[in-house]
């Protein structure tokens, strides 16, 4: 498999009134082409930052710029000016957000927030754009995806929403999709059929993705390696566990699959035993 992206040593921190706290510190793994990474940990333990830090969207301050290297095709996004970043970052690696206001503006259609992407972007026509634009949502599972070009945020549920966010994402065809815990604002059932969702779209389009969730199960359906943080501050990459289910992946059969339930369990132990005891150490 073609190595896509490297992060070497990732490291972020934060000056605060306590002083300087390190929030992720010496992350690395390698991306491959195609595959599903996912991101797992406790809460406060730097999931998110290791992600806003690969987009460039840490705030600054009171964050310093990320540490290390995120090598994507060669090129360290650290290292590119800020005007290439933007664009590779928007272009090539696309965000979804837990939120997905974050990414959405309130006062526009969803029709013209992706057509206009489509045309700034790619030179569409704006007959052109809106077929593009009914087809992404459609993908994404938005009902009568057509009519609907024309309402705005409000009218749609959150799980309805969060569709948007990832058909605006998927405007560029981009070879990375980030996302940051993108269902877990959402009822379980909401939940379910938007993973399912997910791997329909990563089937269909071959995307790569990098998913930082704190939902087990989904960590384990999704995923075709998992990256294990270790808890905060100053997390770390505590253990890397390969998933190795065949695709596609069918929720109900591996409910009762033992090699499902043996990932799952090790999941469990590292976050839920190991990490406490070492919690409890500290």
């Amino acid at each position: 498999m073609t190595v896509l992206m490297e992060v070497k040593d990732l490291t972020t921190r934060f000056h605060t009134d306590e002083g300087t706290v390190y929030a992720v510190n010496g992350v690395s793994y390698t991306l491959h082409e195609g595959e599903t990474l996912g991101v797992v940990g406790e809460s406060g333990c730097g999931k998110s930052v290791h992600a806003l830090s690969i987009m460039g969207l840490i705030p600054k301050p009171p964050g310093d710029i990320p540490k290390g290297e995120v090598l994507f095709r060669g090129r360290d996004l650290l290292k590119l000016p800020p005007s290439k970043q933007r664009l590779v970052r928007g272009a090539e690696i696309a965000m979804v957000f837990q939120d997905p206001m974050t990414s959405l503006n309130p006062v526009l259609t969803i029709g013209r927030q992706i057509t206009e992407a489509l045309r700034l972007h790619l030179g569409m026509d704006n007959a052109q754009a809106r077929t593009r634009a009914a087809e992404l949502l459609a993908m994404v599972g938005i009902p009568s995806a057509k009519d609907r070009l024309d309402d705005y945020p409000h009218q749609f549920s959150g799980g309805m929403r969060q569709r948007v966010a990832l058909a605006r994402a998927l405007v560029h065809d981009p070879e990375v999709l980030l996302l940051d815990e993108p269902f877990g604002a959402l009822d379980a059932l909401t939940r379910a059929k938007l993973q399912d969702e997910l791997l329909a779209i990563v089937a269909a389009t071959q995307s790569t993705v990098v998913m930082v969730t704190h939902d087990v199960d989904e960590a384990v359906l999704l995923s075709d390696k998992i990256v294990m943080m270790t808890n905060g501050p100053s997390a770390t990459i505590g253990e890397v566990l390969s998933v190795e289910l065949g695709r596609p992946r069918n929720r109900v059969e591996l409910a009762e699959s033992t090699q499902y339930l043996h990932y799952r369990k090790a999941v469990i132990d590292f976050l839920y035993t190991r990490q406490a005891h070492v919690e409890k150490a500290a």
